[in-house]
């Protein structure tokens, strides 16, 4: 359960302009989701591990805006309804995997997955459109195969070959079909129930090498290819989930690490992302656009100590410009609604006192970088946290 207050032009910091009058509304948003799975691991023969399995997912979300006569009060409701929208979704998955080692140096993966998907019990009223909307939504369903293939290769001790390529599937979520809100800057985020599934085919290609004694690095080619892309079109003050007709998405990703002994590690990771709107037939001129939430970078760099019971880490995060228009208009930095680029370090020391108990403290964002995500991000913070094992 969940819950929040927005107050209207009317409020003041006592409460309302006159006791009695309606200067907010209260959200209530419960919702619930039960899970579960079960999985099977068979060797066969000697050279062959077979996986299959099963998965069901159920979500259920309503929210109600109720008026309320005091904004500091999230009990002084008026009786008054604004708003209200629910609904409900599933999904059942069968999977199955078989691994062969053809090879000492050569495994094969083979795997297929099927997912049923369906969304029910639709509902919504709104009297903040004229005329007031109150609308049941039609059951939605859809069906999807997924197969998979992967190799793994080591041609040499020192040199690891990757491949792999495969199809995805993702329903919307409960919250993109039904999930109306209203931010405090007026932006209106509409769901869509409406909504299609959508399809991924990804492929990739890597290799891992050693290059000396307890040193390695990876290098990885990946490309997303996707179809009805769940995705935020903005209209005016309006946000509406779509499918975008087309996507894609390629990059690289490159590692490397060094070991000393069994007590210190450094390591270093980079990935680059291109992203690309390629057809939208809702909203056109997205076409050519990267896609929202997508850095075109991502970096980390850092060091682990672990010895005589102590322990200690450090770890630099940078991540590059994000646009959350989907026409990737809002380019300004440093202000409330951006997703601007950030570097911050992070660090963590720990003591393991007994064999069961072990006591550290950290640091986030340890050189107090002010940036935003969306809200401006944490500032400098600390924790001290005591493990018990039992």
């Amino acid at each position: 359960k969940d819950w929040y207050v927005t107050p209207s032009t009317s409020a003041k910091i006592w409460g309302c302009t006159t006791p009695g009058s309606t200067c907010s509304y209260v959200t209530n948003t419960p919702a619930e989701s039960y899970m579960g799975d079960i999985q099977f691991t068979i060797p066969i023969f000697n050279n062959q591990i077979l996986t299959f399995g099963g998965s069901f997912k159920h979500d259920y979300a309503k929210t109600k805006d109720e008026y309320l006569s005091n904004w500091k009060d999230e009990d002084s409701k008026t009786g008054v309804l604004r708003s209200e929208s629910k609904g409900k979704g599933r999904i059942y998955s069968v999977f199955i995997q078989d691994e062969i080692m053809f090879l000492n140096n050569l495994t094969v993966y083979v795997g297929f997955r099927e997912d049923w998907w369906k969304t029910y019990e639709g509902y919504a009223y709104d009297t903040t459109q004229t005329p007031t909307k109150i609308e049941s939504y039609p059951s939605k369903s859809k069906s999807s195969f997924s197969p998979k293939f992967a190799i793994v290769y080591k041609p040499f001790d020192t040199t690891t070959l990757r491949g792999s390529i495969g199809k995805a599937f993702r329903p919307p979520t409960v919250y993109e079909l039904y999930r109306t809100w209203r931010s405090s800057t007026g932006t209106i985020y509409l769901p869509n129930p409406y909504l299609d599934p959508e399809t991924a085919v990804s492929w990739d290609l890597g290799i891992e090498q050693k290059l000396w004694k307890d040193a390695k690095a990876s290098l990885t080619y990946f490309e997303n290819h996707m179809n009805d892309l769940i995705y935020r079109k903005s209209t005016g003050t309006n946000r509406d989930y779509i499918n975008v007709g087309k996507a894609e998405s390629r990059g690289v990703e490159f590692e490397i690490e060094q070991r000393f002994e069994k007590w210190l590690r450094l390591f270093g990771n980079i990935t680059y992302t291109d992203s690309e709107i390629k057809e939208n037939e809702a909203n056109p001129k997205t076409v050519g656009c990267r896609l929202t939430y997508t850095p075109l970078w991502k970096a980390n760099i850092g060091a682990e100590f672990e010895k005589s019971g102590f322990s200690a880490m450090i770890v630099g995060r940078y991540v590059g410009k994000w646009y959350s228009n989907d026409d990737n208009s809002d380019k300004i930095n440093n202000v409330y609604g951006s997703y601007d680029p950030y570097f911050v370090v992070d660090g963590k020391i720990g003591y393991q006192f007994t064999k069961f108990a072990k006591l550290s403290f950290s640091v986030d964002n340890i050189f107090d970088r002010k940036y935003y995500q969306y809200y401006k991000a944490p500032g400098r913070s600390w924790f001290t946290e005591l493990t018990l094992k039992f």
